[in-house]
């Protein structure tokens, strides 16, 4: 592969590249899906099979040898740009590799899955027994050259009724200005992938966000969600959505609509939401995540009263606030009812925020949050209006873009391994395709030679004629199935004029007519 360009770099290394759609919920097994062996009904079906598969293996062996020398030049890169444009071919080619693997069906079934194959070979004859190995990617027995995490794409728009719903109220100052995919949601309550409305009743302090389907079916609500004054607010769903509000006001006299004079105003927007699996190439054990700790948690007990600075955990950045490194932090609480003051410092000992005037006296668990993505809960246990000094520590690990931390050479250990597999997999089904020429030359008058194209050519005949229901090139073009099988037809047709006597001249004429057909297709 050519070298890649700085946008297409981009777009390779961007999270959401050559991620796959997903149709199950969140820890949900795929539905419906047919699981067992995979049984060819005659000889014919059989023999499509393993042709049909012979030829992508075949592929797929290409593709990780491709991939195994691109991982060897990352290996001994120099720069920063050359470990990025490698290994956004790297993810290109594996993400391809997949695709492929899922397009090698049988009867509607993936082939290479794990399940077992049976090939009839008709009446008299055992069938051939078969178990393939799981030839993906990811996830579990698969060939360990990438990784999944659970996501969604989503997006707020406003289309023609919303614009119309919209301008029926003149208010100012507010604006969705991110939707995002939530970790973490009730798995039975995840949307379906298409398209929703949101509602946005706005009373200031007290206004409410409303999810409806297209039908105007309720979802679910948030009710009491502060939509007043300046800065940024998060709307959190059970379904897993966060919902940014970006607001400000520019009048004195009410803020953004006068609600107390003309009633709430009633807003719409539109969701869109995607259900996908993020594809990761990595040769970690664990797809990269930022995570917070607490290595030491800060407590004070007197009797039966208690203060704790406990779950730590991250939230969006306010506007205005830069965000948080990654390292050790000090939280530093001085209790002191509803005047509270907590500071975070790093491991230097430098402040990097201050929070005062916090009121931590409320009996329960209070949020802590600084704003630039690290926050805490706080627990009083009846401690009332005692002061106190608390100071906890956390650990904050921001993951590193896996191409930071990607490593080349146990990439191509790895591809090395797929490779031995794949091969193992031809050998398996090659050995099959001979069997099956046999038995069919065995029950057929007029030796082997002559009997083995009538079983090719019925083969080619369905191929070229479009997809039937057990063809592995139901969504090929017949230009390409005709360069996929011209080896077939030469081999098929050669064998057969050997048998015929006819000279070297024609036979190279009949292998020129091959290779012109394979250049057509892949050209």
């Amino acid at each position: 592969m050519d070298s890649l360009s700085s946008t297409q770099i981009a777009d390779f290394l961007n999270p959401l590249a050559f991620a796959r759609t997903r149709e199950n919920r969140v820890g949900q097994s795929k539905l419906g899906e047919e699981t067992g062996t995979i049984r060819s009904p005659d000889i014919e079906a059989s023999y499509r099979l393993v042709t049909g598969a012979s030829t992508r293996l075949e592929t797929l062996e290409g593709n990780l040898f491709t991939m195994l020398e691109l991982a060897g030049k990352g290996a001994s890169a120099r720069t920063e740009r050359a470990r990025q444009d490698i290994y956004g071919q790297l993810r290109s080619l594996g993400a391809g590799f997949d695709q492929v693997v899922e397009a090698i069906r049988f009867n509607d079934r993936a082939v290479f899955t794990g399940d077992p194959i049976s090939l009839s070979l008709g009446e008299g004859f055992s069938d051939i027994q078969l178990n393939p190995d799981k030839l993906l990617t990811y996830g579990e027995d698969s060939l360990n050259l990438s990784q999944t995490r659970v996501g969604a794409e989503v997006a707020v728009s406003y289309g023609l009724e919303d614009a119309i719903v919209n301008q029926a109220y003149d208010i100012v100052g507010l604006d969705i200005e991110s939707a995002a995919f939530l970790p973490g949601g009730n798995p039975a309550l995840e949307l379906e992938s298409g398209a929703y409305k949101l509602g946005i009743t706005y009373q200031g302090a007290n206004s409410s966000v409303e999810l409806r389907d297209l039908e105007g079916n309720l979802i679910e609500k948030q009710d009491g969600v502060d939509l007043s004054g300046d800065g940024r607010e998060w709307v959190d769903f059970d379904a897993g959505i966060r919902l940014s509000f970006e607001k400000f006001n520019l009048f004195a006299t009410y803020d953004k609509y006068d609600y107390e004079r003309n009633g709430p105003a009633k807003l719409s927007a539109t969701l869109n939401y995607r259900r996908i699996d993020e594809y990761i190439l990595r040769t970690g054990d664990e797809p990269p995540e930022d995570s917070v700790t607490m290595s030491f948690p800060g407590r004070i007990r007197i009797g039966s009263t208690s203060l704790e600075a406990l779950a730590p955990h991250m939230n969006p950045i306010a506007t205005g606030v830069t965000a948080a490194e990654g390292g050790r932090y000090t939280v530093e609480v001085d209790y002191n009812g509803a005047q509270s003051r907590v500071r975070l410092k790093d491991e230097l000992g430098r402040l990097q925020r201050y929070l005062f005037d916090v009121d931590l006296s409320a009996e329960g668990t209070t949020e802590v949050d600084f704003g630039n993505g690290l926050a805490f809960d706080w627990k009083n246990t009846g401690f009332g209006d005692q002061k106190a000094s608390l100071t906890a520590f956390l650990d904050y690990r921001l993951a590193k873009p896996p191409v930071e931390e990607f490593d080349f050479k146990a990439y191509a250990d790895q591809l090395a391994d797929a490779i031995e597999i794949i091969q193992a997999q031809r050998e398996m089904i090659d050995t099959a395709k001979a069997q099956i020429e046999q038995s069919y030359s065995s029950r057929n008058s007029g030796g082997a030679g002559g009997q083995v194209l009538p079983l090719n050519l019925s083969g080619i005949s369905t191929i070229l004629g479009g997809a039937s229901a057990d063809s592995f090139f139901a969504s090929t073009t017949s230009q390409a199935r005709l360069g996929v099988i011209s080896d077939q037809i030469f081999s098929a047709a050669s064998a057969f004029a050997v048998q015929r006597g006819l000279d070297e001249s024609t036979l190279a004429q009949l292998e020129n007519s091959a290779a012109n057909g394979r250049w057509f297709a892949s050209g």
